[in-house]
């Protein structure tokens, strides 16, 4: 049961982005290399079986390439064989196959917002992301390219080499990524594409002493642009949009905005790292190139190299350069913060404690021992103060936690332009209706009576505080009243017409058994007896009749009958 409950413990208590780390992709990128140079390389992509969830990357890739080329050793010493550096890539050259797999990292910004949806639906997306900053919960949609590359050697005068392309991020960001139009292949898309553009100033390079350094340096070359246009995207999507948490002049240190400055600074120790070894063991390779075939053509290359290399260096100490310099601005925020804290605390300490003293001092004017009911007013006295301490710790945390709340709502305009200030009005009239009343019963209560003080503080609480329930409530029942007189009102032209439409029918009806009444008197008209007929069917309809238009219609009928049978 322990054991379950510090499980969940460790659930609640886990960061937003934690969980097992999942691969998106994977691919395997195969190269044949032209050594003259003459024709473009040939560069085919097969896609690789997805593996389960939660195992490390470096494990799934060790296995693939154990199972790849039959390799009788462990998992652990392949892991171990692919490594990373400038000793590791100059391996692909002296070293017999099988050569160690030699990795390359990179990372691969996928920005949502920027797809192919519509306007509503990016819409909707910067709502949710402007939430979950807010709440912060914020994932970046960006990945970690692993790609394992190997030069196989020579066949049939051509240079083969593959490159095992792997895209591993974390579970919660995994989720977002497959909500959006992305492919798992869009690293490797993109990859390839940097590789294709760059083939075209370092094909007419390559030499036959030079193949595979030029080629090593033409792949560091590619993985290093994307990773500079990384860092481009995460300082302008991600960097710069989190700044108002780092700002000292619009807020202050709390706890959340110093997890986000722990979460940014890991961030960059490890694309800092990254860059510097990845700047480094380029560098070094452009250096070795140079070295074999000194051509003042590589001199270009050479320059565009170490140019990005600096772009890399900048970006990544200006974000580091920010944060520290954010962080210095708000510890010494804080410590002038706690100064003032401590001299208000000594300024109170100041006065109350020689009044505390000298008050207890004057009031003992009897032992201890013969006090009887004054020790319970005592002890009421000081729970009273205790409850009266308690309810300002409570209001205390509550404005504390007002004021972390504001913090991260100051940078929205709808915020500091309408909803600050109706807060603040309602509030200071709150404040200064309930000052009043106070004020009022304390004055009359010292100088007048004490019950009609009590009474003012009494009623005047009563009606500020029942005086929006009672107007709230009066407004919606007068509008409820209105809707229902409004209804009613609708109704009555539809009931008058309902009773012009029935007496039209009703006459209708007279006239239809009067034009019968006629016809039947016609047709009867030569038969016997029909005078005794027709009074005696007139005085049974006039008995059973309820209407005067049906008993004026049965009388008219006994008329024409009766003149009718005259006539004839």
């Amino acid at each position: 049961m322990s054991s379950l409950i510090f499980r969940t413990l460790m659930l609640l208590n886990a960061p937003p982005d934690s969980g097992a780390d999942v691969q998106l992709g994977s691919s395997v990128i195969e190269i044949q290399i032209d050594p003259t140079g003459l024709t473009e390389d040939v560069i085919r992509v097969s896609n690789r079986e997805k593996p389960q969830k939660g195992t490390k990357p470096t494990v799934r890739l060790s296995k693939y390439f154990k199972s790849l080329h039959r390799l009788k050793s462990s998992p652990k010493q392949v892991a171990d064989s692919a490594t990373t550096g400038f000793r590791a890539a100059t391996l692909q050259w002296r070293s017999a196959n099988p050569k160690p797999r030699y990795i390359l990292e990179g990372y691969d910004f996928l920005d949502s917002t920027s797809s192919r949806q519509g306007t509503a639906s990016r819409f909707a997306q910067l709502i949710r992301k402007e939430l979950a900053e807010l709440a912060g919960r914020s994932r970046p949609l960006w990945t970690r390219a692993v790609r394992g590359l190997r030069l196989e050697g020579e066949v049939d005068g051509v240079l083969a080499a593959s490159i095992v392309c792997e895209t591993h991020t974390t579970e919660a960001v995994a989720r977002e990524i497959r909500k959006t139009p992305f492919s798992p292949l869009t690293s490797t898309e993109r990859f390839m594409s940097e590789l294709r553009q760059l083939g075209a100033s370092y094909r007419p390079q390559r030499t036959k002493g030079n193949l595979e350094q030029i080629f090593m340096l033409q792949l560091h070359h590619a993985n290093l642009n994307l990773f500079s246009d990384f860092l481009q995207r995460f300082a302008t999507d991600y960097a710069n949009p989190r700044m108002f948490m780092f700002d000292p002049r619009q807020t202050e240190l709390w706890h959340w905005n110093l997890k986000a400055i722990v979460t940014d600074s890991q961030l960059c120790r490890k694309f800092t790292s990254l860059g510097d070894e990845l700047t480094a063991t380029t560098e070094s390779l452009l250096d070795v190139v140079l070295a074999l075939d000194d051509d003042k053509k590589l001199a270009v290359l050479s320059a565009e190299i170490r140019g990005c290399s600096k772009d890399i260096t900048t970006r990544l100490s200006r974000i580091s350069g920010d944060l520290d310099h954010h962080l210095q601005l708000f510890s010494m925020s804080r410590d002038m913060n706690q100064s003032g804290n401590v001299q208000m605390l000594t300024l109170l300490a100041t006065i109350f404690l020689p009044l505390s003293l000298s008050a207890g001092v004057l009031s003992m004017q009897s032992r201890f021992k013969d006090l009887g009911d004054l020790l319970y007013d005592f002890f009421g006295v000081v729970v009273l103060l205790a409850a009266v301490v308690a309810l300002f710790l409570v209001a205390m945390f509550v404005i504390s936690s007002a004021k972390e709340l504001e913090s991260r709502l100051w940078r929205y305009r709808w915020y500091k332009v309408y909803l600050r200030p109706t807060l603040l009005t309602t509030v200071t009239a709150i404040a200064l209706i309930l000052g009043a009343l106070v004020l009022t019963s304390f004055v009359v209560g010292m100088f007048k009576d004490v019950v009609l003080g009590a009474k003012i503080l009494g009623y005047g609480i009563i009606a500020a505080v029942g005086a929006p329930e009672v107007i709230t409530v009066a407004v919606l029942l007068v509008r409820w009243i209105a809707g229902r007189i409004g209804r009613v009102v609708d109704k009555m032209p539809r009931l008058g017409v309902r009773r012009q439409k029935e007496k039209q029918n009703d006459l209708e009806g007279d006239l239809g058994r009067e034009s019968k009444g006629k016809e039947t008197a016609a047709n009867s008209s030569r038969d016997p007896g029909v005078k005794l007929q027709a009074g005696t069917l007139a005085s049974d309809v006039l008995d059973t009749s309820c209407t005067p238009s049906t008993a004026r219609a049965v009388e008219q009928y006994a008329e024409v009958i009766t003149s009718d049978e005259v006539v004839s």
